[in-house]
């Protein structure tokens, strides 16, 4: 259980926080021109060594040449190509597949179960997508997911079980929403949380009863330009 002294609580006066993957995940293959084919509507360009990642971000998902890199990727960046609903059956297609990146999408929702799709997922990084919360469901279930990037989703509310499905998720961002609260608990089932950034919301305080049972190692990050954030 946490306590108030557990607790480290940042603030942060500068309006801009990067997040920056490779420090979350040590030692994760980082994506570089050398490593990662690109796809476009007329070209392949391979890598100039191993294949690790795969970038289509001008390309449609649809595509069949997509599929003869299946066993190679395990990191597949797919971010501003206008998605209205996630690639759950595509996404079969690599089942090495660990870091996904649709950021600056539209995606309002998420599969109930992405352990059907991707199996191995490590992370997902949703900045700036639509996504919403349904009053009485998890978000999505990944018994493998350890980093879930949700920032900039205009999110207002969190329910009580939308985190029950991730009982590996170590890092969560939820910095660049509008949540005004924590009354629910939404953290509960977390055990293994050790960084939350609810940054860029519009909380006046953080409950630690809303930390209960989290890891007690946990760093909570929050930055407010305006005002001081306190725990009670």
């Amino acid at each position: 259980m946490v306590k108030p002294g557990f607790v480290s609580l940042i603030f942060l006066l500068a309006s801009v926080f990067l997040v920056d993957n490779e420090k979350i995940i040590p030692n994760k293959e980082s994506c570089h021109n050398n490593n990662t084919i690109y796809i476009d509507s007329v070209h392949v360009m391979p890598s100039l060594s191993p294949a690790k990642c795969l970038d289509i971000s001008t390309v449609n998902i649809k595509s069949e040449r997509l599929k003869k890199f299946k066993i190679l990727i395990n990191t597949l960046i797919a971010n501003d190509i206008g998605l209205t609903k996630f690639p759950a059956r595509f996404l079969k297609n690599f089942p090495n597949l660990k870091h996904i990146n649709m950021s600056m999408n539209k995606l309002s929702f998420l599969p109930g179960d992405l352990d059907q799709y991707v199996p191995n997922l490590k992370l997902i990084n949703l900045t700036g997508n639509k996504l919403k919360v349904a009053k009485r469901r998890p978000l999505t279930k990944s018994k493998s997911l350890e980093v879930l990037i949700l920032s900039k989703n205009k999110l207002r509310k969190l329910n009580s079980q939308l985190f029950n499905g991730l009982p590996s998720l170590r890092v969560l961002y939820l910095d660049g929403n509008f949540l005004t609260s924590l009354k629910v608990h939404p953290f509960r089932k977390l055990h293994h949380l050790e960084v939350l950034h609810l940054g860029g919301n519009q909380l006046e305080s953080i409950p630690i009863r809303a930390l209960n049972k989290v890891s007690e190692r946990i760093r909570v990050i929050y930055k407010n330009n305006s005002k001081n954030l306190h725990l009670h």
